[in-house]
């Protein structure tokens, strides 16, 4: 890799293949960009950027949401009411509601090389059974038993499972039947598990939360969409998987 970066070269070697990379690029090529902004705060809460565009009015304060594609904004689903601006790499959202920076027309018209490598770092993977166990027996040999246990019990209850898309970290998911099928459990190879809660009231998402606090006291962050409810190396075990699974495939 190194003998293919030019001495004075000053930005991204890959394509952006996330929310991150794409922030990083957007502040890289603001100096070059006819934008006249100015930016209050950058967030992991959304929105993402609290900003202030010079209009011919004065400064106008405007919020932006960040994202590795224009469309992953329904997918997140975030409150366009909420939203001034998204600014994206890639622009697949036909009828956006709201302006739209595409970052990949951006920067063509720049005079000035911001990417060294007109392709991503990663390739997009879809994780089926097969080639999730190939990569946790290559990988994570130690977690083969509990992603076994967890499959096991999910093709038991006859609960779908969806398999993962991703450049890097394979996952699979499922919508937990205790919540009405209103939250999904997403889990990563490497132990860790997610909770979506976007879709579900603030009371249901509490009752949720509360019975995994009580029975695996697990710790959460509430003001968050998707907290991390445990992993193999911290809090869940294998011998805890049975009690976390029927809290999220059994109602009261």
């Amino acid at each position: 890799m190194k003998d293919q970066i030019p001495d004075n070269f000053k930005g991204l070697i890959y394509e952006p293949h996330n929310e991150q990379e794409v922030v990083s690029l957007f502040f890289m090529v603001l100096p070059y960009l006819k934008l006249d902004f100015c930016f209050e705060e950058v967030r992991t809460d959304f929105p993402d950027c609290l900003a202030w565009k010079k209009t011919s009015e004065g400064w106008k304060k405007i919020n932006i949401e960040f994202e590795h594609l224009s469309q992953n904004f329904l997918i997140h689903k975030h409150d366009i009411k909420k939203c001034d601006m998204i600014i994206c790499w890639k622009h697949n959202w036909a009828n956006c509601p709201i302006e739209v920076i595409e970052l990949s027309k951006e920067i063509q018209k720049l005079d000035k090389k911001i990417i060294l490598l007109d392709k991503p770092k990663y390739t997009q993977t879809i994780w089926d059974r097969e080639t999730f166990f190939d990569y946790i027996k290559k990988e994570l040999p130690d977690l083969i038993e509990y992603h076994q246990k967890i499959l096991t019990i999910l093709d038991d209850e006859n609960i779908y499972i969806v398999e993962g898309k991703g450049a890097k970290s394979p996952t699979y998911n499922f919508k937990i039947p205790s919540t009405d099928n209103k939250a999904v459990a997403i889990i990563q190879a490497d132990g860790k598990i997610w909770i979506d809660f976007s879709k579900m009231t603030e009371d249901g998402k509490t009752t949720l939360i509360n019975k995994l606090k009580e029975k695996l006291e697990l710790e959460f962050d509430s003001k968050k969409a998707w907290p991390i409810i445990g992993s193999f190396n911290n809090d869940i075990y294998l011998d805890e998987i049975n009690q976390l699974m029927d809290i999220l495939i059994k109602k009261d």
